[in-house]
């Protein structure tokens, strides 16, 4: 179930290494690791690998898993705060694209 989820707040790290590259990863989704030039680089390939990874999902009737890196935005009011100091500087909201918005609420209203 989809539970109104409308944007993901997800936490990366950038790293820069020895060869001058510099690599984003996301603890919360195994398998996005990519590197770039720049940081700025790094972090757009890491964030169309991200809306990939929500259009198969989404497409498949499933979330994100939610934990320490990942906070999933809901329509409803959240029964716990969201900590969005911890969620600044070094992370990214996803909102979710229109066209899979669409598809979810055709799907929801059939079930």
């Amino acid at each position: 179930m989809l539970d109104n989820i409308y944007a993901y707040i997800i936490k990366f790290v950038v790293e820069k290494d020895d060869d001058e590259s510099y690599y984003v990863h996301l603890p919360g989704l195994g398998g996005i690791n990519v590197s770039g030039d720049t940081p700025e680089e790094a972090l757009n390939k890491a964030k169309k690998d991200v809306e990939n990874i929500l259009r198969i999902r989404f497409e498949k009737g499933q979330t994100l898993p939610e934990s320490e890196h990942i906070i999933a935005l809901r329509a409803e009011p959240m029964s716990e705060p969201i900590r969005l100091k911890d969620f600044v500087d070094d992370s990214y909201l996803f909102t979710v694209p229109s066209y899979l918005a669409k598809q979810l609420i055709e799907r929801e209203s059939r079930v």
